[in-house]
C-alpha cells in the first residue's frame, strides 16, 4: 500500500475578526499482491500474530494487539461470521516497520502540534480581544454620555455667570447712585438688601456648579486615561495575534513543503510470498489511522482486492474515510468468496 498525503492548511487573521483554520486531506494510494488462496480463507478463519513491533512508533505490543483485534471485530461484526483468529503463532505476521517514512510523519505531527498550539493561543487571544473591545465600547459610551453632560453643565454655568455678573453690575450701579445722593430711602435700602441676598445666593450656586464641574472634569480625565489604557491593550492583543498568526503561517508552509518533498511511499503492505504471509505497516498518524490501515490490509489478507467506492475501506486511496465496513466492502467480500 503506497501513500501520497496532500495537506492544505489555511490561516487568516484580521484585526477586527479573527479566524484560523487548519485543513488536512490524507490521500493514500494502496496496492496489494494478489492472493491465490481467497477461496480457502473464506471458509477457514485467517490466523494472525504480532511480528516485529519497532518501539520508535511509541505503540506498545498490547496496544498493537488491541488495535488488530478491533480491526478483526470490525470485519466480523459486519460479515456476521468469524474470519480472523489471533494466535501467538498465527499465519499472517503483522509488523510495525520504522524507517524514514514514519520519521517524516513524526516531523509532520510535530509541525501539526505547533500549528494547533498556535491556533489555540490565537483563539484565546481573539476571545480576549473581543472582550476588551466590548469593554472599550461600553466605557466609550459612558464617557461620551458624561462628556455630553459636562458640556451642558459647563454651558449652563457660563450662562449663570453672565447673569450673575449682569445682576451684580446693576446692583453696584444702583448702590453708587444712592450713595451719590447721600443715602438711600428706607424702601430703596430694603430693596438693595433683597438684591444683595439674591446675588449671594447666585454666587453660592455658582460655586457649587463650579465644584461639580471640576469633579466631573476630573472623572472624565480618569476615564479618558482608562480608555487610553484599554485601547493600548486592544492594540497590543491584536499585535500579538498577528505575531502568532505569522509564526503559524510559517508552520503551515513548513507542513505543506514537507508533504510535497516526501512524495509517494508505502504506508503499509500485505504480501504472500509462497505461503509466507505478512502485513507490514510503515507509517500512520495516530491510532485511528493505524486501525484503518489494519482493516484495509486484513481485507487483502482475506483475498479482497480494491473497490471503486471512495467511502469504502477497500478503496485504493484512503481519504480520511470512516473505519466502518461499507456495503461495497461486503459486496466485494461476497464476490471474493463465490465458488
Amino acid at each position: 500500500m503506497t501513500l501520497k498525503q496532500i495537506a492544505r492548511k489555511l490561516f487568516l487573521i484580521a484585526i477586527l475578526m479573527f479566524s484560523i483554520g487548519v485543513f488536512v486531506v490524507r490521500n493514500r494510494t494502496l496496492v496489494a499482491q494478489n492472493n491465490p488462496f481467497s477461496q480457502y480463507k473464506c471458509d477457514i478463519p485467517v490466523t494472525y500474530a504480532v511480528g516485529t513491533v519497532d518501539q520508535r512508533f511509541g505503540v506498545s505490543q498490547e496496544k498493537f494487539v488491541s488495535l488488530m483485534q478491533e480491526a478483526e471485530q470490525k470485519w466480523e461484526s459486519a460479515l456476521g461470521r468469524d474470519v480472523f483468529r489471533f494466535e501467538s503463532n498465527g499465519r499472517v505476521k503483522v509488523n510495525l516497520v520504522f524507517d524514514d517514512r514514519q520519521s517524516t510523519t513524526e516531523s509532520l505531527k510535530k509541525i501539526m502540534t505547533d500549528i494547533d498550539t498556535g491556533k489555540e493561543k490565537t483563539d484565546q487571544l481573539a476571545s480576549n480581544y473581543e472582550s476588551l473591545r466590548t469593554q472599550l465600547e461600553q466605557k466609550k459610551k459612558v464617557f461620551e454620555t458624561q462628556a455630553t453632560e459636562y458640556g451642558k453643565s459647563a454651558k449652563a454655568y457660563e450662562g449663570a455667570v453672565q447673569n450673575y455678573q449682569a445682576d451684580l453690575k446693576k446692583y453696584s450701579q444702583e448702590v453708587e447712585r444712592w450713595n451719590a445722593q447721600g443715602g438711600a430711602t428706607e424702601e430703596a435700602y430694603n430693596d438693595l438688601l433683597k438684591e444683595k441676598k439674591k446675588l449671594d445666593a447666585q454666587l453660592k450656586d455658582l460655586k457649587k456648579q463650579e465644584s461639580d464641574l471640576l469633579s466631573l472634569h476630573n472623572t472624565l480625565q480618569k476615564k479618558q486615561t482608562e480608555l487610553n489604557d484599554l485601547v493600548a491593550k486592544v492594540n497590543a492583543t491584536a499585535g500579538t495575534i498577528n505575531q502568532i498568526a505569522g509564526k503559524t503561517n510559517s508552520k503551515v508552509s513548513d507542513y505543506n513543503q514537507t508533504q510535497e518533498d516526501r512524495g509517494e511511499f508505502e504506508t503499509g503492505l500485505y504480501t504472500n510470498d509462497r505461503g509466507t504471509e505478512s502485513i507490514d505497516v510503515f507509517q500512520f498518524f495516530d491510532d485511528q489511522d493505524l486501525l484503518a490501515i489494519l482493516i484495509h490490509e486484513m481485507g487483502h489478507a482475506l483475498g479482497m482486492e480494491h473497490t471503486e467506492n471512495q467511502s469504502a475501506i477497500m478503496y485504493p486511496k484512503l481519504i480520511n474515510q470512516s473505519v466502518a465496513i461499507t456495503a461495497d466492502d461486503l459486496a466485494l467480500f461476497q464476490t471474493t468468496c463465490v465458488r
